[in-house]
């Protein structure tokens, strides 16, 4: 049987460069936190609530409890608050060059000159001072970092209010960010949203440095039963 003859092309990188796409990943979040806990209390209420009327021995069906059908209305109403509350958030990678720019526009500031050998014990003090100084100022501007570049990397956001969705890059001057930085601050000051800005980061961050295995269609993977008789 004659070999099929594979011929090769010259590549042209650059074309090929053109027709990549920008990693993107997704993240959801709620923005009404009390709720979980309320189901809860509903979902507990409801559990005694039909081991009373088992224990009555009533022969109503248990969704023909008044009491529970009560708490299941209630439950439904809070499940339809809670979808309501979702964000789903659209982050991206970002560039070498947007990320160059960002922390050109927060500059890290160079830690002070150790003293010399034999330095006073005043001018070791001085130091320590400079130092505790220099270690908030960067703790500062690693956080604006952080932040400047979550607001880059958000491609938008959809609620049940609305969607927000940035407009260009942060490279271009017209760049309209989806939500801002300081907005982003706004919802890590909220309590229990802290975790919210790290799982954005978290998703940014795997965006732009890591590839995905993409597990192959259900019709090309080899049967377990492959080479049985």
């Amino acid at each position: 049987m004659p070999k099929t003859q594979i011929q090769t092309h010259p590549l042209d990188f650059d074309a090929w460069l053109e027709t990549g796409t920008i990693a993107q990943r997704t993240v959801e979040l709620h923005n009404d936190r009390s709720i979980p806990d309320q189901l809860d209390v509903l979902s507990k209420r409801r559990e005694v609530a039909a081991a009373v009327a088992e224990a009555e021995d009533t022969e109503a069906s248990v969704t023909e409890i008044p009491e529970v059908v009560k708490i299941d209305a209630a439950l439904e109403a809070l499940w339809v608050k809670w979808e309501e509350s979702k964000e789903t958030w659209l982050v991206r990678a970002l560039s070498v060059d947007e990320i160059k720019l960002l922390r050109t526009r927060h500059p890290v500031e160079d830690q002070p000159p150790t003293p010399g050998k034999g330095a006073s014990r005043g001018t070791r003090e001085a130091h320590e001072a400079l130092l505790k100084a220099w270690a908030e100022r960067m703790q500062d501007t690693l956080e604006a970092i952080q932040y400047a570049q979550l607001e880059a990397a958000i491609v938008s956001i959809t609620t049940s209010k609305g969607v927000a969705t940035a407009r260009g890059t942060v490279l271009d001057e017209d760049f309209r960010p989806a939500v801002t930085a300081a907005q982003l601050r706004a919802m890590h000051a909220r309590p229990g949203r802290q975790n919210d800005v790290k799982q954005l980061l978290n998703a940014s961050q795997d965006a732009t440095a890591s590839d995905v295995e993409v597990p192959a269609p259900f019709w090309q993977r080899p049967s377990s039963k492959h080479g049985q008789n």
